[in-house]
């Protein structure tokens, strides 16, 4: 049992390193789904007697997956928000320089589109 722990650890771990070449996220995916195959699994009952202490394993990095009758149901793993997209308002402030007259740029140029002329 303990060895079988060792390679689902090895295997999670190894997954998460792979970050800083290129191809690493098909690599780390593949790595993924071969450590979801040795996952800890657990039945109903002790997911619900023990879910406190599951929970806060999965928020450490070591997800499980929640079976029925030997079935796997449901994978629980932390959760990671989205970037926030408001972060990024701003970011060119001060580096760029509108001309008070942005918007009446090519003002008489548009008219005449619209009007039929040239």
């Amino acid at each position: 049992m303990k060895l079988l722990l060792d390679a689902r650890l090895n295997a999670v771990d190894s997954a998460k390193a792979l970050t800083n070449f290129a191809g690493a996220d098909k690599l780390s995916s593949r790595l993924s789904l071969f450590a979801e195959e040795f996952m800890r699994q657990v039945n109903i009952h002790e997911a619900k007697t023990n879910l406190s202490k599951l929970i806060q394993k999965a928020v450490q990095g070591e997800p499980f997956v929640i079976a029925k009758s030997g079935q796997p149901m449901v994978k629980v793993c932390a959760y990671t928000p989205p970037p926030d997209p408001a972060g990024r308002l701003g970011f060119l402030k001060g580096r760029l320089e509108v001309p008070e007259d942005f918007d009446s740029l090519g003002r008489g140029e548009i008219q005449a589109v619209f009007e039929g002329g040239e």
